[in-house]
């Protein structure tokens, strides 16, 4: 596959009467590391946004490996972790992975995941415990 990751073009975003994207252009190579900075305010998050197709663009094109972004297959390389995520608090870890896992067509493989956490220095009883007893950066 020759198509950037994401390519970006002459992408423009506005709410109300307040530009926030003007012109964006970006193209990132299959592969590449690449990281999104600014002050408060820069569009960072509008970017995302746009991205993900969390929200309209007012003109401009954004592609996914060559797939137009607000395409669902075009997101299927792309993963998202919200600054505010709140997992579903009543399942417990085990169940919430195999939640997760089925919503991408993966089947829960019990030895895996458990060397993905052993892998990870993680404590296996997390598994059995429920979400909403996870510190933040175990949720």
């Amino acid at each position: 596959m020759n198509d950037p990751a994401i390519k970006i073009s002459a992408l423009h975003k506005g709410y109300r009467n307040h530009t926030v994207l003007a012109g964006i252009a970006l193209e990132i190579k299959a592969g590449e590391y690449f990281g999104i900075v600014g002050m408060n305010g820069a569009g960072k998050t509008t970017l995302i946004k746009s991205l993900l197709d969390f929200c309209q663009i007012d003109s401009g094109t954004i592609r996914i490996f060559g797939t137009a972004h607000n395409r669902t297959a075009a997101r299927n390389h792309l993963a998202f972790l919200p600054e505010r995520f709140n997992p579903p608090y009543y399942l417990t870890g085990r169940e919430f992975l195999d939640y997760t896992g089925t919503l991408y067509g993966q089947r829960y493989e019990r030895t895996e995941i458990e060397a993905a956490f052993r892998h990870l220095d993680l404590d296996l009883t997390a598994l059995s415990q429920p979400v909403r007893d996870y510190s933040k950066g175990m949720a």
